[in-house]
């Protein structure tokens, strides 16, 4: 009888230990969505890529240095490198043109999801000379040299002006 009653206390032990873990993991989880889609001001799912927009959150307001590719400050091309070497273990290209000709295929930009590529030709010189990562709803994250790492939205005037092509990473 007391072995069966010891049997019995350590199956209910068990359970409640292991509901309480998952229980923690799935509102750690909820959190860092609730955390993220503040930061980034967008809405996320279940079945978004967590640890993309997380990753991405992490680096706004990092200052833009030209050439830099680290959270001591960072270009577009360069936060571009970052977070598809940490998040998808692809290595870009180290310019937004050379980017968009030797890392992408051309997609539509009505068909953009999320971490496709938009490029942009804010220069005179009329080529690629900047990239961003879309997120979702017309969002995208880039590092901008006004303001650093931040997010926008393609329907902005300025960014619908200087909008050229959007990519898909091979």
């Amino acid at each position: 009888m007391k072995k069966r009653l010891s049997q019995y206390l350590m199956m209910i032990f068990c359970i409640s230990v292991f509901t309480g873990c998952v229980s923690t993991k799935k509102l750690s989880l909820r959190n860092d969505l609730v955390r993220t889609e503040n930061k980034l001001g967008i809405n996320l799912t279940k079945w978004d890529n967590l640890e993309f927009y997380v990753e991405c959150s992490n680096w706004l307001g990092t200052s833009y240095r030209h050439g830099g590719m680290s959270k001591n400050g960072v270009d577009c091309s360069g936060f571009t490198n970052v977070i598809y070497n940490n998040v998808f273990n692809k290595k870009l290209e180290r310019s937004s043109h050379l980017i968009y000709s030797k890392n992408c295929r051309r997609i539509s930009k009505s068909s953009l999801k999320p971490g496709d590529l938009v490029f942009f030709r804010t220069g005179k010189s009329r080529k690629i000379d900047h990239v961003g990562i879309y997120l979702k709803d017309n969002k995208f994250i880039h590092a901008s040299p006004r303001g650093g790492v931040r997010v926008d939205s393609l329907n902005d005037k300025y960014y619908k002006m200087t909008y050229y092509k959007s990519g898909r990473v091979r």
